[in-house]
């Protein structure tokens, strides 16, 4: 790719870039005026930002991909984002994140089980948003694909957010405590670290009674901006039902309704109706039905 540029002053030229390819043969390489500035190769997991003088007249700024044609390593790819170009007058802006600061606690689950609760990252800035989002096992998070993964790339709009599942998935009976760090180019707040724990309960072999009871627990977080997780268990299999309502007693949408199998469950809702359409602010009921039980709670979406 390459950009053909009039420069009015001397300045400087930036960009974010990631790459994943063999070491040492595979490079994304970067000239200025056909001069070769930098090159990179091997497998880079963040973004990094890199900057270059430029001097004022007509520039080309150019980057490419350069192959051995032999092996293939990584994605055999490289990226490049958020270009800051030199010209007089641009003001680059300034990305801000903000996020729920709480501490997630994951309760107390069946080994063998899961639980998960959305957290979502906010870019109420005037720049992209760059960084990263990492923890460690027990604790994972669901990336685009539904995959559990420990780090996750963060690329957000101004004005735009994304939204992550974090997944507490225990393998061993206890407790267990971890971070979510997240670290972005936010210059007044760029690392924001979360405490997650949870504790895995085993199950007796000599006992064939689960010890969960049929509950609906609650939503996390609440009040919450769009998403929230609801929290319900149920001490045998069979069909459930869980509705969303207004204040007016209309059905907004039915969330779950099919058979379950004993244990503890959570579902999400994005803040949606039936539709798919987004719901203004304010006080929902959702009511959860089991069997002979029968429950409901309020939440509120704050936007």
């Amino acid at each position: 790719m390459t950009l053909y540029i009039n420069c009015p002053d001397d300045g400087t030229i930036s960009f974010w870039k990631k790459v994943s390819s063999e070491q040492n043969y595979d490079f994304l390489k970067f000239y200025i005026n056909g001069t070769l500035k930098d090159q990179w190769s091997g497998t880079q997991d963040v973004w990094q930002q890199v900057t270059y003088t430029t001097q004022a007249g007509n520039n080309s700024f150019k980057w490419e991909y350069s192959k051995d044609y032999t092996t293939a390593q990584g994605q055999d790819c490289a990226w490049i984002d958020d270009i800051i170009l030199p010209i007089r007058g641009e003001i680059p802006g300034t990305p801000v994140i903000v996020m729920e600061t709480e501490d997630i606690d994951f309760g107390t689950i069946l080994l063998g089980d899961t639980a998960q609760v959305p957290v979502t990252i906010n870019n109420d800035g005037d720049a992209v948003l760059i960084g990263t989002m990492h923890t460690t096992a027990p604790f994972h998070i669901i990336d685009g694909g539904g995959n559990e993964v420990e780090s996750v790339n963060l690329i957000i709009q101004p004005g735009s957010f994304v939204q992550f599942d974090v997944r507490y998935a225990p393998t061993q009976a206890g407790s267990s405590t971890g971070d979510l760090l997240v670290n972005t180019d936010d210059p007044e707040n760029s690392i924001i670290i979360l405490s997650l724990s949870g504790t895995a309960q085993p199950v007796s072999n000599d006992d064939s009674v689960i010890t969960v009871i049929t509950e609906l627990q609650g939503n996390f977080p609440n009040p919450f901006n769009p998403t929230t997780s609801i929290n319900y268990s149920l001490k045998e299999a069979g069909p459930v039902r869980i509705e969303i309502y207004n204040l007016k007693g209309q059905l907004v949408k039915t969330l779950v309704n099919e058979i379950k199998n004993a244990g503890n469950h959570n579902v999400i809702w994005n803040g949606q109706d039936a539709q798919g359409r987004a719901v203004s602010s304010g006080i929902y009921l959702y009511r959860m039905e089991a069997g002979n039980y029968r429950h409901s709670q309020k939440m509120i979406m704050m936007k």
